[in-house]
C-alpha cells in the first residue's frame, strides 16, 4: 500500500491541509500525514496534484508493502515484527573518519608581548632575563598553554561531537535523525495494523510518536559534553616536551634578538651630552609562532589517540541511548499488544 510522507523542508504554508484530509498540522505548524492512513486508489490522482503544487516539493509517496493478513492473525504478525526490531536493534558505532581530530582545522592565536622593543634594560643579560620571563608567562607555563589547548578542544567538540550530546531538531543531529527513522517504522506498522484490524483497532495515532533523547544528567552524555576537559590529559604536552632541547624554554628565547640604543641621559660637566646603552629584546612574535607550530605538531602526533578517545565516549553515549530505545520499543510493543 502507499502512504504519504512530508519532508522537513515543509514551510507550513498549509495548502495541502486545506485541500486534503490526508494531512494535519503538527505542533510546529507544519504539515504531517495522518498516521497510518493508506492512500486510497480513488484519491491518488488528487494527491499527486497536491504534491506537484507543493512549493517546497516536500510531499512524497512511499510504498509500505503489499499489506498483511486481515484480523488478529495479521496484527500478531505485526507485533512479532515490532518485538523483533527491539531484539535485533543495534546502533552503529561512531565513525573514526568523521570524528578525526586534525590540528590544522583549528586556529591557535600567537601570544603577543607588549614589552619587546622597550629600552628598559641596562644590560644584555637583563634583557634576556626579561624575555625569558615574558615567554614563560605568555607561552610556556601551564597557565599559558592550557587555555590554548582548551580552545582547540572546545572547537573540536562543537564541530564534531555536538550531534551526540545535544538534542536538536535538525538533520545533522544523530538522535533526531534516529527518532525520525523509528517514527517512520512505527507509522508503517500503524498503517498496516489499521489495514488488518479495521475500525476495531483503536490504538491512538499518538502511538507513532517516537521521542527518545539523551539525558543531560546521564553520565555517558556528560563524557561527550565535557570532552574538552580531556585537553590537559591528552598527551600533547608530554609529546611536546619529549623533543628535548628543541622545545625547551631556552631554545625559544635564543630565537629572539637582543640589541641596545644609545639613550640621552642629560649633560655632564662642561655641558657635554651624556649617553648610556639601554637594551631591549625583539623577535618575540616569531619565537611564539614557532612555539605554536610545535604545539600543533604535537597535537598531530597524538591525533589518533584523541580521535580514539572521542570515539570511546561517543560509543558509550550511544550504548546508553540504545538501551533507552529498546526500553521505548518494549513499551510500544506492550501498548500494541493491549489493543489486540
Amino acid at each position: 500500500m502507499k502512504q504519504l510522507q512530508v519532508a522537513k523542508t515543509c514551510n507550513g504554508c498549509g495548502a495541502c491541509i486545506f485541500k486534503s484530509p490526508y494531512f494535519v498540522e503538527d505542533a510546529e505548524g507544519n504539515a504531517v500525514p495522518v498516521a497510518g492512513k493508506a492512500v486510497a486508489p480513488k484519491d491518488l490522482a488528487a494527491l499527486k496534484r497536491i504534491a506537484e503544487e507543493c512549493p517546497q516539493k516536500a510531499i512524497q509517496f512511499v510504498e509500505t508493502g503489499s499489506g498483511v493478513k486481515p484480523g488478529k492473525e495479521g496484527l500478531q504478525e505485526l507485533l512479532k515484527k515490532l518485538e523483533e526490531r527491539k531484539q535485533t536493534l543495534k546502533i552503529s558505532k561512531a565513525d573514526p573518519v568523521k570524528l578525526k581530530f586534525k590540528a590544522g582545522d583549528y586556529e591557535i592565536p600567537v601570544p603577543f608581548c607588549v614589552k619587546q622593543y622597550s629600552n628598559d634594560y641596562s644590560s644584555e643579560s637583563q634583557a634576556k632575563s626579561a624575555a625569558r620571563a615574558e615567554f614563560e608567562n605568555l607561552c610556556y607555563l601551564p597557565s599559558a598553554y592550557r587555555p590554548l589547548l582548551k580552545k582547540v578542544f572546545v572547537e573540536y567538540k562543537v564541530k564534531k561531537l555536538r550531534p551526540y550530546y545535544t538534542y536538536e531538531e535538525a538533520e545533522g543531529n544523530f538522535y533526531y535523525q534516529f527518532n525520525q527513522s523509528m517514527e517512520r517504522f512505527l507509522r508503517e506498522i500503524y498503517g498496516q495494523a489499521r489495514e488488518a484490524g479495521g475500525a476495531a483497532f483503536k490504538l491512538p495515532e499518538s502511538w507513532c510518536r517516537f521521542d527518545v533523547r539523551p539525558g543531560d544528567g546521564d553520565f555517558e552524555t556528560k563524557l561527550v559534553k565535557n570532552f574538552d576537559d580531556y585537553s590537559t590529559g591528552s598527551g600533547i604536552i608530554a609529546d611536546f616536551k619529549s623533543r628535548g632541547e628543541y622545545t625547551s624554554l631556552r631554545w625559544y628565547v635564543e630565537r629572539m634578538d637582543f640589541d641596545y640604543d644609545e639613550v640621552y641621559v642629560g649633560e655632564g660637566m662642561f655641558g657635554r651630552a651624556k649617553y648610556k646603552n639601554q637594551w631591549h629584546f625583539s623577535g618575540f612574535e616569531a619565537a611564539a609562532k614557532e612555539f605554536v607550530n610545535d604545539l600543533k605538531s604535537s597535537m598531530d602526533s597524538v591525533s589518533d589517540d584523541i580521535t580514539d578517545r572521542a570515539c570511546d565516549v561517543v560509543n558509550c553515549a550511544l550504548g546508553s541511548f540504545e538501551r533507552k530505545v529498546k526500553d521505548a520499543l518494549a513499551q510500544k510493543a506492550a501498548e500494541f499488544k493491549k489493543y489486540l
